[in-house]
């Protein structure tokens, strides 16, 4: 679990811990159940079964709660140890299977997410990129340099390419998180 709370800290997912309590569940034996997680943004819990490969008792209990949750309409990513290496594709792919169920009409929620994700991802430089080599070519087309007139074709060529290049890597990434959703 603390690895979890690492996880969601480090990608800015606001998360309750083991505060809610969902009563009444039909068909559960319990009058009540403590969910792991509760993402408060996208109104999801998420439940940890860390021991799930200890004894077939400890996994029938998991499915078990695995099933309440399915059947009382509760919207839930459930996680294994074993998953915890890929955790970042795993939770990316279960979080967009249950925002996009119509049942609980997430649409906000989906969209919230692929752009938190999408900005977390092209945060990594291209649109300082994207800016500063605008500057540029902006810059040598409306300032006096004194420099050679070969040396700032070249300079401004180059900004023109490296604007381009940034340009498309924000497409892609756009690209992959609206449209792909990977």
């Amino acid at each position: 679990e603390q690895f979890l709370i690492d996880f969601f800290e480090s990608k800015s997912i606001k998360f309750e811990f083991e505060k809610y309590r969902l009563n009444n569940l039909i068909g559960d034996e319990k009058n009540y159940r403590v969910p792991d997680f509760y993402l408060t943004k996208y109104k999801i819990y998420v439940e940890y079964f860390g021991l799930y490969n200890s004894t077939k008792e400890i996994r029938a209990a998991y499915d078990y709660k695995a099933k309440l949750y399915i059947n009382n309409h509760i919207p839930t990513i459930i996680l294994y140890p074993h998953e915890l290496g890929i955790i970042e594709y795993i939770f990316h792919k279960r979080m967009i299977k249950v925002l996009k169920l119509d049942k609980f009409q997430f649409k906000p929620q989906l969209k919230r997410y692929k752009l938190l994700r999408f900005l977390e991802k092209t945060t990594n430089g291209n649109f300082a990129v994207l800016f500063i080599s605008f500057c540029l070519m902006f810059g040598l087309l409306n300032i006096k340099t004194g420099l050679n007139k070969e040396f700032l074709v070249m300079l401004f060529i180059g900004s023109s390419m490296v604007f381009i290049w940034a340009f498309i890597m924000i497409f892609v990434d756009f690209w992959r998180y609206f449209i792909k959703e990977e």
